[in-house]
C-alpha cells in the first residue's frame, strides 16, 4: 500500500488483494454492525459475506486534513480563499452521518486561526430530517461552537438563488447565502438515489427549502432507473443536485471516506465537482462488490449508529440488499431503530394504506411530492417482489405497520426466511406457480442454501454481473 499526497488526494491505498467476498464455512460466526455495537449471526456454509474492501485509517488523520486544505483539488488552498474579517458559513452533515465532525470542526478552526477578524458559523445540514438537540448540536460541533440547525421549513430563513434549466426554483439558507466565504463538509459513501452522497448534496438538499427538496425527489425521478447506487453520470437526481448547487457553489468542498471502525480513509477536498467525482471513484471502488447470481436470502444491517438510529434511514440497508435477491426472495435486515421511525411524514404515509401495493400506487398517481415520501416509495418497491424480517428495537405494531416481519433476533430472522421459503412462500409479484418462482425454489433447495451476507449494509454496494 501507498500513501498519495503529491497528487493532492489524501489517502492510503488497500491491498487490492484484500477479499471482498468471502465463504461463511471460513467464518461461522458473523458480525453485524447494530446500533453502537455488533451481533452475531451463525449462517449456514456457502453463504456469501460480502464486504468492502477494508482501507486502513490515515496515519495522522489531522495532518491529511489540513494538507488536502492546503492543497485542494481544482481551487485555490483554503488560506488563499478567505480573507481577514470574512463571514464564513460552513456547513456540515446532521447526526445521521457517521462522521468525526467535531474533529473536522477542529481542524478548520485551526487551520483558520492565523486570519484577522474571521467570522466562522457552522450550518448543520438537515435537509428534510429532524433538527438535533442542543445537546446533539454541541456533541456535533464541540462545546461553544457557534452553529445552528438549518430548517427547510422556515421560509423566513430561505432565499432564492435562482433557477435550474428544468425550471427548478433553488431555495437555500440565508446565512449560507449571505456568507462572504462557502464550506461544505460532507461523508462520501454509496447513495441509494444520488449515486454518492458528499459534494453537492451538502448544498441541495443540505441546505435547501422545502420546496427545493421535494422537486429533486419527485417519485418520476425515485422511480427513473439511472436514480440508483453507485451511479453519478446520466443519473437524473445527481444532475438535479449538481445544477442546483451550480447556482451557488461552495468556495471549498471537503470530502471524507471512513472505514467501518470509523476512521477516516481519505480526504477529497477543493472544487466542489472535481473533488467529489475523485472521492467517488475512491469510495466505489472499496464497495464495489460483484456476485454471479441473485440470492434467494439476502441479510443485511443498516451499517450501525448513527445510520441504524431510525426505519427511515434503515431502507438504504433494504434497498442495497435487493440490488442482489431473487425475485420472491426474503431479506432479513438488522436495524437498532432506537429513535423510532421516526414520526412525520414517512411514519403517517405508512399508516395511510393497508398495503405496501396501495401506498405505492397512491404515490405514484399523486401530481405532487410529499416530505418523505421517496423513502416510502423505496420500501413499497421492495415489498413487490420481497419478504423482509426486522430485528430491531421497535415494537411489533411499529414493524407490522410498516409492513415487515418482526423477529426477535437475527438467526430467528434468517430460521424464518428459510421456512418461508421451503413453504413456497409468495410475494404479491410473484404468483404461484411462475417461472420465477420455480427458479427461485430449485435455487433454494440445493445443497449450499445461497444466502449473501451484508454486514455493513449500505456500505457495501453489491451487484449481479450482467
Amino acid at each position: 500500500m501507498g500513501l498519495l499526497g503529491r497528487s493532492r488526494i489524501w489517502y492510503i491505498l488497500p491491498n487490492k488483494q484484500c477479499s471482498r467476498s468471502k465463504e461463511a464455512s471460513a467464518m461461522p460466526d458473523v458480525k453485524l454492525q447494530y446500533g453502537k455495537g455488533t451481533v452475531r449471526l451463525a449462517v449456514p456454509d456457502g453463504a456469501r459475506v460480502l464486504e468492502p474492501r477494508f482501507a486502513p485509517g490515515l496515519p495522522d488523520e489531522r495532518a491529511a486534513v489540513l494538507d488536502a486544505l492546503r492543497q485542494p483539488i481544482g481551487c485555490r488552498p483554503l488560506d488563499e480563499i478567505l480573507r481577514p474579517g470574512d463571514d464564513v458559513c460552513v456547513v456540515v452533515p446532521d447526526r445521521t452521518r457517521p462522521l468525526p465532525t467535531s474533529r473536522l470542526v477542529a481542524w478548520i478552526k485551526e487551520a483558520t486561526a492565523a486570519i484577522p477578524g474571521l467570522r466562522l458559523f457552522f450550518l448543520v445540514g438537515t435537509g428534510a430530517h429532524q433538527p438535533s438537540t442542543p445537546d446533539e448540536r454541541a456533541e456535533l460541533l464541540g462545546p461553544g461552537t457557534p452553529g445552528a440547525d438549518h430548517d427547510a421549513r422556515d421560509t423566513a430563513n430561505l432565499e432564492l438563488v435562482g433557477h435550474t434549466g428544468s425550471g427548478l426554483a433553488v431555495w437555500l439558507n440565508h446565512r449560507y447565502v449571505r456568507a462572504d466565504r462557502r464550506i461544505t463538509i460532507s461523508l462520501l459513501e454509496p447513495h441509494f438515489f444520488a449515486g454518492f452522497s458528499g459534494g453537492p448534496k451538502a448544498v441541495v438538499p443540505g441546505i435547501a427549502g422545502l420546496d427545493t427538496i421535494l422537486n429533486i425527489h419527485s417519485a418520476r425521478l425515485i422511480g427513473h432507473p439511472a436514480t440508483t447506487w453507485g451511479r453519478v453520470e446520466d443519473n437524473p437526481v445527481q444532475t438535479d443536485i449538481a445544477e442546483a448547487c451550480a447556482l451557488l457553489p461552495p468556495d471549498l468542498s471537503i470530502n471524507v471516506a471512513i472505514n467501518r471502525r470509523r476512521e477516516i480513509v481519505g480526504v477529497f477536498a477543493g472544487d466542489v465537482r472535481l473533488a467529489h467525482r475523485q472521492g467517488c471513484g475512491f469510495v466505489g471502488d472499496l464497495a464495489l462488490c460483484p456476485v454471479d447470481h441473485p440470492f434467494p436470502i439476502v441479510i443485511t444491517t443498516n451499517g450501525g449508529w448513527p445510520l441504524d438510529q431510525n426505519l427511515y434511514q434503515t431502507v438504504k440497508g433494504l434497498s442495497a440488499a435487493a440490488r442482489i435477491l431473487a425475485p420472491g426472495g426474503c431479506i432479513v435486515a438488522a436495524s437498532e431503530c432506537r429513535l423510532g421511525l421516526p414520526a412525520g411524514g414517512f411514519a403517517s404515509m405508512l399508516r395511510s394504506a393497508a398495503t405496501p401495493e396501495e401506498l405505492l400506487a397512491e404515490i405514484l398517481a399523486r401530481p405532487d411530492t410529499r416530505a418523505d415520501q421517496w423513502q416510502a416509495q423505496v420500501l413499497c418497491s421492495i415489498l413487490q417482489r420481497a419478504t423482509v424480517f426486522l430485528y430491531s428495537s421497535l415494537g411489533v405494531a411499529e414493524v407490522t405497520g410498516a409492513f415487515l416481519q418482526p423477529v426477535a433476533s437475527v438467526q430467528e430472522g434468517l430460521e424464518q426466511a428459510m421456512r418461508h421459503l421451503a413453504k413456497g412462500g409468495e410475494t404479491p409479484s410473484l404468483p404461484r406457480g411462475s417461472s420465477s418462482e420455480s427458479r427461485l425454489m430449485k435455487a433454494w433447495t440445493k445443497q449450499e442454501k445461497p444466502i449473501a451476507v451484508l454486514p455493513q449494509g449500505p456500505f457495501t454496494l453489491p451487484y449481479v454481473r450482467s
